[in-house]
């Protein structure tokens, strides 16, 4: 006598061929910036967006040691990769992020962010990167920054201006608070002198 309840058999996955690139390649479209897997020292998968950001850099701003790379252009790869592994060796969900000031193959400055993400890959561990061109943005907040510096010092010194403070120690105390909003060990005040066309230091 057949028993009524039959264990029914487990209905295949839908799509069992799928491998983890192919999936990457599909997450890739939806994250801003560069995408990059990594596990054990292999690359997974790399889109076309982490491959132009990285050959975008200027190999000769990035690593001195170019002897040891198979082409300039592997640069700044190789280094993310070394870094990689290291991640690779921390625990599952470990996560982070370094910023990496280099110069552009045109001249000008880049300042990239890498976030790695230490994921579960095929009963082992894998590293994502996710590199982002952060130029602009650093910039402009520098420059916020300076912008605000400048502005607080004027402040201080317009108050100390409008105060009774003797006119040596408003000069005193302008180049002291000049010299720390420009980040400097010194500056001085100069004036014209009557007698010739030379600057005396005040």
């Amino acid at each position: 006598m057949s028993s009524p309840h039959r264990a029914r058999p487990k209905p295949a996955p839908p799509y069992p061929d799928i491998s983890a690139a192919e999936v990457l390649a599909w997450v890739s479209e939806c994250i801003e910036g560069g995408l990059c897997f990594v596990s054990e020292g292999i690359l997974i998968f790399e889109n076309a967006e982490f491959s132009e950001l990285v050959e975008a850099a200027d190999p000769v701003g990035i690593d001195a040691d170019r002897s040891s790379l198979d082409t300039p252009d592997n640069a700044l790869r190789k280094k993310l990769f070394t870094e990689a592994q290291a991640w690779n060796h921390k625990g599952l969900g470990t996560r982070g992020s370094r910023e990496y000031g280099l110069a552009g193959r045109q001249g000008g400055p880049l300042i990239y962010e890498c976030r790695f993400n230490v994921v579960p890959y095929q009963g082992t561990t894998g590293v994502l990167l996710v590199l982002q061109d952060v130029t602009e943005r650093t910039l402009l907040a520098h420059e916020a920054s300076q912008v605000a510096r400048f502005q607080s010092v004027l402040a201080r010194i317009g108050t100390l201006a409008v105060s009774d403070a003797p006119a040596q120690e408003l000069m005193n105390e302008a180049v002291r608070l000049t010299a720390e909003a420009l980040d400097v060990e010194l500056c001085k005040i100069l004036i014209p002198r009557d007698s010739d066309d030379h600057l005396a230091v005040m």
